[in-house]
């Protein structure tokens, strides 16, 4: 049954999944926990979920949508051909009325340009790394000219940060009044367990997300010398080229035995790693799109210290330590201070976990709704 709240209109709403269907990391997890959020209070609103992606998948959740798949066309770049061309079709036929895409990449963007005007656009934008110098691959400049060549067709843009839309506005030089600020939130899981228990630990640690700066290396190798005991575990992917060099630089620093990288972990492991953690750093710089992985931490009762620039300021606040990400002393002496100070460990496990309480999923998808029905209906 549905009850129409918010909407003049019955509305049918589709959302890309393809990165439900990876190995999922950030966007991933945003898409699955949107979705997820959004059937949660889909009865309280006029509006039907459509899952479009390219394969099957066992995920549960599909089976609560109305799930569109979209076989691969065999011309390559395939995602791309499929999108330009089956994409609008099936938009049509289902008679789609806002299509949101959870991220830019080059075959999204490409198949926005070939949709019919009539399908409201939503985009949601989490970093924009990708537009720095730096960024020099091929994927990447592909990336930056589609993403160009879309953002005046898109009715509104979804940022996850203010940080976020003030790179939109100043590199995409998207009108403000067209971006939504959205912020994310730690999923239900992530919270304080009683049985905390993983096999092949049985030593204290600090853990850290992803592919672990030099500085961090650096800092830790200066902590070892003060006499912590402590471990770092390093948990998420990293392609093979900085996994190499940061092994070459564990290496070096004789830290074989002390930094221990883990690659992916289960969902389940992860919380656990939360839980068992004495703390979680996240040296953070300029391009970070929300940063969940400190709120996740924090909702598991793990003290945190982040980079002080750039999103954290939104997500940790005063909840956390903050240090500037490229001063290796000051970090030295933040982690020295947290593992040392049973008080100040306590204080930072008691403030955290109110933070964490401060975002939620249904708050974020009653807030996406709005925009929906903003694009909708075409006014701000």
């Amino acid at each position: 049954m549905h009850i129409n709240i918010l909407f003049d209109v019955f509305m049918k709403v589709g959302i890309t999944t393809e990165y439900m269907d990876k190995r999922r990391t950030g966007i991933g997890n945003y898409t699955r926990s949107l979705v997820k959020g959004l059937l949660k209070i889909n009865n309280d609103y006029d509006i039907d979920i459509y899952a479009i992606h390219y394969m099957n998948n066992p995920d549960p959740l599909y089976l609560k949508t109305n799930e569109v798949i979209l076989p691969l066309l065999p011309i390559p770049p395939r995602k791309a051909h499929t999108n330009m061309t089956k994409l609008p079709l099936h938009l049509k036929r289902e008679g789609i009325d806002l299509v949101h895409v959870t991220a830019p990449n080059p075959s999204n963007n490409i198949g926005i340009l070939f949709f019919n005007n009539k399908h409201k656009k939503v985009l949601t934008i989490h970093d924009l790394c990708l537009l720095s110098p730096a960024a020099t691959k091929i994927y990447h400049r592909i990336w930056r000219l589609t993403l160009k060549m879309i953002v005046n067709k898109i009715d509104r843009i979804i940022a996850v940060s203010e940080n976020t839309k003030r790179d939109a506005i100043e590199y995409l030089k998207v009108p403000e009044d067209k971006i939504r600020v959205i912020y994310l939130a730690p999923d239900e899981r992530f919270k304080i367990l009683n049985d905390t228990k993983i096999d092949y630990i049985n030593y204290p640690f600090i853990l850290h997300d992803n592919s672990i700066h030099p500085n961090l290396i650096n800092a830790f190798y200066k902590l070892k010398k003060r006499g912590i005991k402590h471990k770092l575990l390093v948990f998420g992917g990293m392609d093979r080229s900085t996994r190499k060099d940061r092994e070459d630089l564990i290496k070096k620093m004789g830290l074989q035995k002390d930094v221990l990288l883990l690659g992916y972990v289960s969902d389940d492991e992860l919380v656990k790693l939360y839980n068992l953690a004495d703390l979680f750093v996240f040296p953070s710089g300029r391009c970070e799109g929300f940063g969940l992985p400190p709120l996740e931490a924090m909702a598991c009762g793990c003290p945190v210290i982040t980079g002080n620039i750039g999103t954290m300021l939104e997500v940790v606040g005063d909840a956390g330590i903050m240090v500037d990400p490229y001063n290796i002393d000051g970090w030295v002496k933040a982690m020295y201070e947290v593992l040392t100070n049973e008080g100040l460990r306590q204080d930072l496990i008691k403030s955290g976990l109110k933070r964490a309480k401060m975002f939620s999923w249904e708050k974020t998808a009653k807030e996406t709704i709005k925009v929906y029905e903003e694009a909708y209906n075409g006014y701000g």
